[in-house]
Protein backbone atom coordinates (compact mmCIF):
# COMPACT_ATOMS: atom_id res chain seq x y z
CA UNK A 1 0.00 0.00 0.00
CA UNK A 2 0.88 3.46 -0.42
CA UNK A 3 1.04 4.46 3.46
CA UNK A 4 3.66 2.17 3.63
CA UNK A 5 5.95 3.53 1.76
CA UNK A 6 5.59 7.20 3.43
CA UNK A 7 8.65 8.05 5.76
CA UNK A 8 7.48 9.14 9.41
CA UNK A 9 8.30 12.53 9.87
CA UNK A 10 11.32 13.74 11.84
CA UNK A 11 10.52 14.57 15.46
CA UNK A 12 10.87 18.25 15.92
CA UNK A 13 13.53 19.68 17.41
CA UNK A 14 12.80 22.32 20.67
CA UNK A 15 13.77 25.71 20.12
CA UNK A 16 16.64 26.00 23.29
CA UNK A 17 16.22 28.52 25.68
CA UNK A 18 19.29 30.70 25.05
CA UNK A 19 20.64 29.41 21.29
CA UNK A 20 24.37 28.66 20.82
CA UNK A 21 26.26 30.45 18.27
CA UNK A 22 24.81 33.91 18.70
CA UNK A 23 26.69 37.28 19.66
CA UNK A 24 26.51 37.02 23.70
CA UNK A 25 25.34 40.62 24.50
CA UNK A 26 25.97 43.03 27.83
CA UNK A 27 23.97 40.67 30.44
CA UNK A 28 20.84 43.47 31.51
CA UNK A 29 21.14 41.83 34.87
CA UNK A 30 24.22 42.19 35.92
CA UNK A 31 26.18 43.82 33.36
CA UNK A 32 28.59 40.73 32.44
CA UNK A 33 29.89 40.73 36.55
CA UNK A 34 28.88 37.73 36.62
CA UNK A 35 27.05 38.50 40.08
CA UNK A 36 24.50 41.25 41.87
CA UNK A 37 23.57 42.85 44.99
CA UNK A 38 19.94 42.92 46.01
CA UNK A 39 18.58 45.68 47.76
CA UNK A 40 18.82 44.12 50.88
CA UNK A 41 22.58 43.91 50.26
CA UNK A 42 23.05 40.06 49.52
CA UNK A 43 25.51 38.42 46.74
CA UNK A 44 23.47 36.25 44.21
CA UNK A 45 25.22 35.08 41.02
CA UNK A 46 23.72 35.95 38.13
CA UNK A 47 20.24 34.15 37.39
CA UNK A 48 21.19 34.11 33.36
CA UNK A 49 24.88 32.49 34.45
CA UNK A 50 22.98 30.22 36.81
CA UNK A 51 20.48 29.17 34.46
CA UNK A 52 23.50 28.13 31.65
CA UNK A 53 22.39 30.92 29.40
CA UNK A 54 25.84 32.25 27.42
CA UNK A 55 26.93 34.63 29.34
CA UNK A 56 30.45 36.81 28.36
CA UNK A 57 33.41 36.58 30.79
CA UNK A 58 34.03 39.71 33.51
CA UNK A 59 36.34 42.29 32.17
CA UNK A 60 39.59 42.65 34.65
CA UNK A 61 38.02 45.35 36.29
CA UNK A 62 34.78 43.01 37.14
CA UNK A 63 36.96 40.29 37.97
CA UNK A 64 38.53 42.88 41.22
CA UNK A 65 35.22 44.24 42.03
CA UNK A 66 34.10 40.38 42.53
CA UNK A 67 36.78 40.07 44.50
CA UNK A 68 36.07 42.96 46.60
CA UNK A 69 32.81 41.86 46.96
CA UNK A 70 33.88 38.31 47.55
CA UNK A 71 36.20 39.12 50.64
CA UNK A 72 33.21 41.83 52.12
CA UNK A 73 30.92 38.77 52.78
CA UNK A 74 34.16 36.49 53.68
CA UNK A 75 34.56 39.80 56.53
CA UNK A 76 30.89 39.72 57.18
CA UNK A 77 30.81 43.40 56.08
CA UNK A 78 27.84 44.89 55.31
CA UNK A 79 27.49 45.13 51.62
CA UNK A 80 25.71 49.09 50.71
CA UNK A 81 23.56 48.56 47.74
CA UNK A 82 24.38 52.47 46.76
CA UNK A 83 27.75 52.02 46.80
CA UNK A 84 27.45 48.70 44.89
CA UNK A 85 26.11 50.73 42.20
CA UNK A 86 28.79 53.29 42.35
CA UNK A 87 31.44 50.69 42.24
CA UNK A 88 29.86 49.08 38.96
CA UNK A 89 30.07 52.42 37.30
CA UNK A 90 33.74 52.98 37.89
CA UNK A 91 34.20 49.20 36.70
CA UNK A 92 32.93 50.12 33.02
CA UNK A 93 36.24 53.01 33.05
CA UNK A 94 39.62 52.56 32.16
CA UNK A 95 42.58 54.23 32.55
CA UNK A 96 42.33 55.52 29.31
CA UNK A 97 38.57 56.52 29.34
CA UNK A 98 37.53 56.82 33.13
CA UNK A 99 34.45 57.74 34.15
CA UNK A 100 33.57 60.99 34.27
CA UNK A 101 33.03 62.94 38.20
CA UNK A 102 30.31 65.07 37.22
CA UNK A 103 28.59 61.42 35.78
CA UNK A 104 29.20 59.89 38.73
CA UNK A 105 27.25 62.49 40.95
CA UNK A 106 24.64 63.17 38.69
CA UNK A 107 23.81 59.16 38.32
CA UNK A 108 24.44 58.76 42.10
CA UNK A 109 24.41 61.89 44.47
CA UNK A 110 21.64 64.60 43.30
CA UNK A 111 19.36 63.52 45.87
CA UNK A 112 21.99 64.67 48.74
CA UNK A 113 22.18 68.53 49.76
CA UNK A 114 25.78 68.17 49.85
CA UNK A 115 26.57 65.82 46.59
CA UNK A 116 30.35 66.35 45.89
CA UNK A 117 31.23 65.88 50.09
CA UNK A 118 28.68 62.25 49.62
CA UNK A 119 31.04 61.31 46.27
CA UNK A 120 33.98 62.13 47.68
CA UNK A 121 32.89 59.55 50.83
CA UNK A 122 31.39 57.56 49.07
CA UNK A 123 34.83 56.85 47.15
CA UNK A 124 37.11 56.96 50.11
CA UNK A 125 34.74 54.20 51.99
CA UNK A 126 35.26 51.85 48.47
CA UNK A 127 39.04 52.42 49.04
CA UNK A 128 39.45 51.85 52.76
CA UNK A 129 36.71 49.33 53.68
CA UNK A 130 36.34 47.59 50.02
CA UNK A 131 40.08 47.45 49.63
CA UNK A 132 38.97 48.74 46.17
CA UNK A 133 41.53 49.72 44.10
CA UNK A 134 40.11 53.21 42.89
CA UNK A 135 42.30 55.17 40.61
CA UNK A 136 41.73 59.01 39.81
CA UNK A 137 43.11 61.77 37.62
CA UNK A 138 42.78 65.86 37.89
CA UNK A 139 44.27 66.04 34.27
CA UNK A 140 42.81 65.06 30.67
CA UNK A 141 42.18 62.17 30.31
CA UNK A 142 39.80 63.19 33.86
CA UNK A 143 37.86 60.83 35.89
CA UNK A 144 37.53 57.69 37.77
CA UNK A 145 38.54 54.15 37.38
CA UNK A 146 39.11 50.39 38.70
CA UNK A 147 42.72 49.71 38.57
CA UNK A 148 43.48 46.39 36.99
CA UNK A 149 47.28 46.22 36.84
CA UNK A 150 50.69 46.88 38.98
CA UNK A 151 51.73 50.00 36.62
CA UNK A 152 48.83 51.59 36.08
CA UNK A 153 48.47 51.61 40.38
CA UNK A 154 52.33 52.93 40.76
CA UNK A 155 51.47 55.44 38.58
CA UNK A 156 48.20 56.38 40.82
CA UNK A 157 50.28 56.45 43.57
CA UNK A 158 53.03 58.85 42.24
CA UNK A 159 50.19 61.26 41.84
CA UNK A 160 48.37 60.89 45.54
CA UNK A 161 51.93 60.87 46.96
CA UNK A 162 51.07 64.36 48.81
CA UNK A 163 47.69 63.50 50.60
CA UNK A 164 47.13 63.08 53.50
CA UNK A 165 49.00 60.32 56.00
CA UNK A 166 45.56 58.55 56.47
CA UNK A 167 44.76 58.20 52.79
CA UNK A 168 48.62 57.14 52.07
CA UNK A 169 47.68 54.25 54.76
CA UNK A 170 44.72 53.61 52.44
CA UNK A 171 46.59 53.43 49.46
CA UNK A 172 48.99 51.03 51.41
CA UNK A 173 46.12 48.49 52.59
CA UNK A 174 44.94 48.59 48.90
CA UNK A 175 48.16 47.79 47.35
CA UNK A 176 48.55 44.94 50.47
CA UNK A 177 45.26 43.41 48.93
CA UNK A 178 45.60 43.89 45.34
CA UNK A 179 49.47 44.34 44.42
CA UNK A 180 51.26 42.53 47.01
CA UNK A 181 54.61 43.05 45.38
CA UNK A 182 53.96 46.60 44.90
CA UNK A 183 53.03 47.38 48.58
CA UNK A 184 56.66 45.67 49.79
CA UNK A 185 58.19 48.59 47.31
CA UNK A 186 56.53 50.98 49.26
CA UNK A 187 57.27 49.74 52.28
CA UNK A 188 60.81 49.64 51.09
CA UNK A 189 60.47 53.16 50.25
CA UNK A 190 59.25 54.51 53.63
CA UNK A 191 61.94 53.32 55.50
CA UNK A 192 64.70 55.16 53.33
CA UNK A 193 62.57 58.10 52.50
CA UNK A 194 62.61 58.04 56.09
CA UNK A 195 65.69 57.50 56.84
CA UNK A 196 67.76 56.72 60.26
CA UNK A 197 67.88 60.06 61.19
CA UNK A 198 64.53 59.88 61.56
CA UNK A 199 64.09 56.89 63.41
CA UNK A 200 66.05 57.71 66.80
CA UNK A 201 63.34 57.92 70.24
CA UNK A 202 63.13 61.05 71.60
CA UNK A 203 64.27 60.72 75.44
CA UNK A 204 61.29 61.87 77.52
CA UNK A 205 61.87 62.54 81.35
CA UNK A 206 59.40 60.96 83.67
CA UNK A 207 58.49 63.39 86.56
Amino acid sequence: MLIDHLTAPSPVRPMPLFPEGLLVRRCFDCGDLGFEVTVEGEYKECWRKKMGAEHNEASPAGLVLSRSVADLVRRKVTIEPHLFYVARQLAAGTSEKPVERDRLIEGNFTFSKSPMRLFHRAIETLRSVWLLPVGSRKESPDGYWIITDAEDFAAWVARARSAPITQLTTIHRVARRNFPLFAEQLELEFWRDLGPQNTEVPQCSIS
